[in-house]
This record gives C-alpha cells, sequence and structure tokens, in this order.
C-alpha cells in the first residue's frame, strides 16, 4: 500500500509561522540577570573614547592657536 502525501494545510502554516515570529520575539526579550552581568562586566572594563576627529585636525588647530597666543603677546613687544 503507497502512503498519500498530504497536502499542505495553509492555516497550520500560518500558525507555525506565528509561533516561530512568538519564540523570536521572547529571545529578543530582555533577560535581567543576564543583562545586570553583562553590564558589570562593560562597567568594569575600560572605556575606550574614540573620536572622530583625525590627528593631524587636532594638530592644526594647536598650531593655529599657538600662532594666535604668540602673534597676540610678540606684535606688542616688538613694536
Amino acid at each position: 500500500m503507497a502512503k498519500s502525501k498530504r497536502k499542505p494545510n495553509p492555516k497550520t502554516r500560518k500558525q507555525n509561522q506565528q509561533r516561530a515570529a512568538q519564540s523570536r520575539a521572547e529571545k529578543d526579550q530582555p533577560n535581567n540577570g543576564r543583562n545586570r552581568e553583562e553590564k558589570r562586566a562593560q562597567a568594569q572594563r575600560p572605556t575606550r573614547s574614540t573620536s572622530s576627529k583625525p590627528m593631524w585636525l587636532r594638530i592644526m588647530i594647536l598650531a593655529i592657536l599657538a600662532v594666535m597666543v604668540l602673534g597676540f603677546v610678540l606684535l606688542p613687544l616688538l613694536r
């Protein structure tokens, strides 16, 4: 006797998709214990502060400030 193939039931398929979405949503929800441990570990790690300014721009700004200060001080002394 040959087995008959079942036809896919769209209602069952939709329910399975909904269950999968629910389980994904449950995984996405915060786990207070784990989050607390992660926050504690992150607080103990040294923080790295990264800036968007490149080093050459910082040097250029300092050089311009130095020239301005020297000009402000030296020009009146030279007169």
